[in-house]
């Protein structure tokens, strides 16, 4: 009996059929994975932002609601608040991505009225500024 050669079917892939969409998925991901990357850390650094933002409004605010002074000591990559009158409230925050200039104290009174009323930051490679008095007229 002859065997008929011809009606056998490959299956799978060939070797080279693989390399090739393995090369092409590797190239892909080249491109991709840098940008997903720099992504999360522009989002990290946004939120990092808000978030002490957020906790100098809350520091001013507790002086005018509390009726105690409060100091803010921006030190390049951390930021150090203290209490008037409790030596043991203290609030040492690192920061990661935000970088404070130049050296800063600032004193809120009891009125919750900032000197001085700005602090500057570099954040993801551009300078940004906080008005502590926005809520004041001028």
């Amino acid at each position: 009996m002859v065997r008929n050669q011809s009606l056998a079917i490959a299956a799978g892939f060939t070797l080279v059929e693989l390399l090739i969409v393995i090369g092409i998925v590797g190239a892909l991901s080249a491109l991709v994975v840098p940008v997903g990357l720099k992504q999360i850390e522009s989002a990290r650094a946004r939120q990092e932002e808000a978030m002490v933002r957020g906790s100098l409004e809350a520091w001013v605010s507790d002086a005018f609601i509390s009726g105690r002074a409060v100091r803010i000591t921006a030190n390049g990559r951390s930021l150090i608040v203290s209490f008037a009158g409790d030596d043991q409230a203290k609030v040492d925050m690192p920061l990661d991505y935000l970088f404070f200039h130049p050296f800063r104290t600032v004193e809120v009174n009891e009125n919750g009225v900032a000197n001085p009323s700005t602090l500057e930051f570099s954040v993801a490679g551009r300078n940004e500024s906080i008005n502590l008095n926005r809520w004041q007229t001028q």
